[in-house]
């Protein structure tokens, strides 16, 4: 149910709707905050319920399940690579072998989330067909 309808969110695919993205970076940068602070941390997680997830949902982007998705994997991927020694001790030297050389680490980080964004096609529509399922 959309509880707004503007005429510039008609035509929207929600091509990749599950899980939302944005909600899935917010609450994963909310989470890296909580770990360091955690009245900060909760305070962050407050302002991305509100100002990000609740209006996705409200103008008809997000299904609440793209969000309830999104806090779910967003913390849990800062939680499971902060938790796992090896892959942080391994990105922390390869940060240190390109240091003098930045673009390599910005241009490598692009291609990988292009790939990733392109890899999960199948998850999207296995996504559209179980919030299809739930609304019929």
């Amino acid at each position: 149910m959309k509880l707004a309808n503007p005429k510039w969110a008609e035509g929207w695919g929600r091509t990749g709707s599950f899980p939302s993205d944005t909600a899935t970076l917010f609450f994963g940068l909310a989470t890296v905050i909580l770990m360091e602070n955690w009245s900060l941390g909760m305070l962050g997680f407050l302002w991305v319920l509100v100002m990000i997830a609740t209006p996705r949902v409200i103008f008809g982007w997000h299904y609440p399940s793209d969000i309830i998705g999104a806090l779910v994997l967003g913390p849990g991927c800062v939680f499971l690579f902060s938790g796992t020694p090896y892959p942080r001790m391994l990105f922390a030297r390869m940060l240190t072998l390109f240091e003098n050389r930045m673009y390599f680490v910005h241009a490598a980080l692009f291609l990988f989330l292009a790939d990733a964004f392109n890899s999960f096609n199948s998850l999207r529509e296995l996504g559209k067909t179980l919030v299809g399922m739930f609304q019929a």
